[in-house]
């Protein structure tokens, strides 16, 4: 993880004191921040405010942003391989061409958020909110969408899961 003068260490400390219920911690707020193309692999990022963020082409490899707020946010081809992303609210949410290989999205809003391309190879699903979102053309290999309503989902994909 590398910081800038968008997201200093200072900011980021002050979010894991909060993570850790210090007095002296601050949530995380980032809405509408440019962080394209930054590396944020492996941070934590829990619980963070993103509405808005630029995060297109970001490395987010094994970062933590569960319960994180990412409404509007564009992450269109960033890696979020082995991410965790569960219960975040994603709606609205631009993941074109994104790698979301072996993602955790359990229980995650995904309300109209579009997955156009997106590879979700192994993705944990369970319980998330796909209501009218795109998944045109996304890689489902060895995802199990048991429970999951697709009823309201744009679904087309010559890659359809096992």
């Amino acid at each position: 993880m590398k910081f800038n003068k968008i997201l200093t260490k200072k900011m980021y400390k002050d979010h894991q004191k909060w993570l850790a219920f210090n007095s002296e911690g601050k949530r995380l707020d980032l809405t509408g921040a440019d962080l394209k193309g930054m590396d944020l692999s492996e941070a934590d990022l829990s619980g963070a405010d993103l509405t808005g963020a630029k995060l297109n082409d970001a490395n987010l490899t094994d970062a933590d942003l569960s319960n994180t707020n990412l409404l509007w946010a564009n992450l269109s081809k960033a890696n979020l391989t082995d991410a965790d992303l569960g219960l975040a609210n994603l709606t609205n949410t631009n993941f074109h061409k994104a790698d979301l290989t072996h993602a955790n999205l359990t229980k995650a809003i995904l309300i109209n958020a579009r997955l156009i391309d997106a590879n979700l190879t192994k993705a944990r699903l369970k319980g998330a909110n796909f209501t009218v979102a795109n998944l045109t053309r996304a890689d489902l290999y060895g995802v199990d969408l048991t429970g999951i309503d697709l009823s309201t989902v744009e679904f087309r994909s010559d890659k359809w899961p096992d």
